[in-house]
């Protein structure tokens, strides 16, 4: 049905959010490293930022 394809369409628009936002977090906020450092409260930084 039209509603069934409308969530899966805004599923799959969420999961290409989120993903882009983790892509954005490793290469930008972490410097492509496999984690943050210790200490430096990336989220408590990145939600300032927003």
């Amino acid at each position: 049905s039209a509603r069934s394809r409308a969530v899966q369409a805004i599923n799959t628009e969420m999961v290409n959010l989120y993903w882009e936002i983790g892509r954005h977090i490793v290469e930008y906020e972490q410097g492509g490293s496999d984690r943050a450092r210790y200490g430096e409260k990336l989220l408590e930084h990145l939600s300032e930022d927003l």
